[in-house]
């Protein structure tokens, strides 16, 4: 899997910069402007988002909002107003 680095190149994962970005900036994180450290930081973030949306599966051809709930033996609709669980 990969991310894209600061300057828009593609890099691995597990890298933070690219090896352009580590010539100029170096290799020390705290040494690094607060720009640069917010936007890669912000970078990890959303990547490590969308490995896991990646993850989960929607099916858009499944009727989810007609689920049949079954509670203590009664069973439940959404014309029903979803059971003990619904605020209608």
């Amino acid at each position: 899997m990969n991310k894209q680095c600061a300057c828009g190149n593609t890099i691995p994962f597990v890298w933070s910069l690219c090896p352009a970005c580590l010539d100029v900036y170096g290799t020390i994180r705290a040494e690094w402007p607060e720009w640069l450290r917010f936007l890669v930081n912000d970078l990890n973030r959303e990547s490590k988002a969308n490995a896991r949306h990646d993850e989960i599966a929607y099916n858009d051809e499944f009727d989810y909002a007609n689920l049949r709930v079954t509670v203590d033996g009664q069973h439940y609709t959404r014309k029903d107003g979803w059971g003990p669980y619904s605020d209608s």
